[in-house]
């Protein structure tokens, strides 16, 4: 058997980026890009000392196609994939909060595109 102790420390994470035109957004008040990944959205902040992927969100069961902050303040992200579900992600402190706040299921087919606007209420934001 060869044995080696050697430190070894975190140069690197990274996840391929779905070729699809929609997957990717930029959260300027967060600073996180939120990219389609497989049947995954990525979380990666670009302006750190070690740029990583510091999260990826699981719950498509099919690719991830498209991906869009809501404006403004980046507290909910919106994903949308090819099994039909669009997604909505909490997120405080740039923190995703868990699992999928809200799971839209009324499509047969791929979700390909997403928009996502805030409604103000009487009582305050409602998405």
């Amino acid at each position: 058997f060869f044995s080696c102790l050697m430190a070894c420390t975190l140069q690197h994470v990274a996840i391929g980026c779905n070729r699809v035109a929609h997957g990717a957004d930029w959260c300027p008040s967060t600073g996180l890009y939120a990219y389609a990944a497989g049947p995954f959205v990525a979380l990666w902040r670009p302006t750190e000392a070690i740029p990583r992927v510091h999260a990826t969100l699981a719950g498509h069961k099919g690719r991830v196609n498209t991906v869009r902050w809501l404006r403004p303040g980046g507290g909910e992200l919106v994903s949308g994939g090819t099994d039909g579900k669009v997604l909505v992600w909490r997120f405080a402190d740039g923190h995703c909060e868990g699992a999928a706040h809200q799971t839209l299921a009324a499509h047969e087919h791929s979700v390909v595109c997403v928009e996502a606007h805030v409604v103000s209420t009487a009582t305050g934001p409602a998405t």
